[in-house]
């Protein structure tokens, strides 16, 4: 991101959408790892991946640079769940553990 900020006329202050596509895909891989290897609740796994990677985000973003709540934290927390679930659906749905 920070290269694509440099190399790029994008602002910083139009980097929002951005930035939740990449939570999102991290959300999503997330899941579907999570949930290949329970062979299981997919959707429930990746879920709940989704929604500890955004309170350790938040955390972090909190001690680090004592950043406030503000509307885009439920969007986050939003994409970042469902990301997660899907991508929980398709890891369950590509293990290799007989079901």
């Amino acid at each position: 991101m920070s290269l694509f900020l440099m190399g790029s006329s994008l602002s910083e202050s139009n980097m929002l959408p951005w930035v939740f596509g990449v939570h999102g895909c991290a959300s999503l891989a997330g899941g579907f790892v999570s949930a290949k290897r329970s062979g299981r609740r997919g959707w429930y796994f990746g879920m709940a991946n989704g929604l500890l990677y955004t309170l350790l985000l938040l955390m972090i973003s909190f001690l680090a640079t004592d950043a406030n709540w503000t509307t885009a934290v439920p969007i986050l927390l939003l994409v970042t769940c469902l990301a997660g679930a899907f991508g929980g659906m398709l890891g369950v749905n590509a293990s290799s553990k007989a079901r």
